[in-house]
């Protein structure tokens, strides 16, 4: 039991690393020590999992492919209409395409959740900075706390 928890832990703190190296400009050795993770475990982390990849391939945002996968279902749809009234359904073809489209938003919209978490609390973190440099470092493990808890319950929960 506890070897699972520790497990999930870890993973935990990789995807957290991940969301932070791919959503933010902190330093690799900035965000081994956010995550508690050591500077070697954290570029091998980068190496294996291919991050530097996927931060530049994220230059292309997940709510832009949504709308364009609402575009693709919306152009099927309309297909569909187009047709006489006695014919006006979708074919098995479309049908399954229809609920790929669908699957694959509903997958990028959960898998949008723990950046949108990870960008909120940096934003909010670099601006209380500026105002309160002593209470953003007293509120910074409670947000790290967070940030892991809920990456672990996504992770659960996908």
């Amino acid at each position: 039991m506890a070897k699972t928890t520790e497990k999930t832990t870890l993973k935990a703190k990789r995807n957290l690393a991940q969301q932070l190296y791919i959503n933010s400009d902190m330093t690799q050795k900035d965000i081994a020590a956010y995550v508690g993770t050591t500077e070697t475990t954290m570029c091998k982390w980068v190496e294996v999992y291919g991050w530097k990849e996927q931060k530049e391939a994220l230059q292309v945002s997940s709510r832009q492919v949504v709308l364009g996968l609402y575009q693709e279902l919306l152009a099927l749809d309309k297909e569909i209409k187009s047709r006489e009234e006695k014919v006006r359904y979708a074919t098995s073809k479309e049908a399954d395409a229809r609920m790929k489209i669908i699957r694959s938003i509903q997958l990028l919209q959960k898998d949008v959740m723990l950046p949108q978490y990870v960008q909120v609390m940096i934003a909010f973190t670099e601006h209380l900075q500026q105002s309160d440099l002593q209470m953003a470092k007293t509120i910074t493990p409670y947000i790290t706390e967070f940030l892991n808890v809920s990456a672990i319950k996504l992770e659960n929960n996908g």
